[in-house]
């Protein structure tokens, strides 16, 4: 798991965002073969964890931004996607760490953490009730990452 430098990405804004839809980039990695189109107007961030690449991209909308983390396979699908927001509230992103062989913890949101753990398998997900609050996925019953709002900064996930 690594982070991949910023100096091999690539981004285009390819629509911006309208009142009904957010707006979409197109990221290439280079000396890789991703080349995929993802909600957002800014990468944050893209990781490499095993066979896949986390992206992180923002919204760039002032006091209202939104992050949208999308993981895709080096076939260039997306394998699952989420976005972090809330509303009347600025988000700065910053990653705080990777914890191998599958995690990355994250600020956004103010002074919230965050931890993604990218799963094995794809897992068997109860839509609605197994998110914590200011997180959002399209309605789906597998999920290959989980998201949880950490407590503390040594990483112990809250119970919302």
């Amino acid at each position: 798991m690594h982070i991949i430098d910023g100096n091999r990405i690539i981004s285009t804004l390819v629509t911006e965002s309208t009142e009904d839809t957010s707006a979409k980039i197109r990221v290439v990695i280079t000396d890789s073969p991703i080349d995929i189109t993802v909600s957002g107007t800014f990468v944050e961030a893209c990781i490499q964890c095993s066979d896949f690449v986390l992206v992180f991209a923002t919204d760039d909308c002032l006091f209202e931004e939104v992050l949208n983390i999308t993981l895709v396979d080096f076939c260039n699908s997306i394998l699952d996607s989420a976005s972090l927001f809330w509303p009347y509230n600025t988000g700065v992103f910053a990653i705080s760490g990777l914890i191998e062989p599958n995690k990355v913890v994250f600020e956004f949101l103010g002074d919230k953490q965050w931890q993604i753990e990218v799963l094995d398998n794809p897992t068997i997900y109860i839509p609605l009730l197994s998110e914590p609050s200011g997180s959002w996925r399209q309605f789906k019953f597998k999920r290959c990452f989980r998201i949880s709002r950490l407590a503390s900064a040594l990483g112990t996930p809250s119970n919302s």
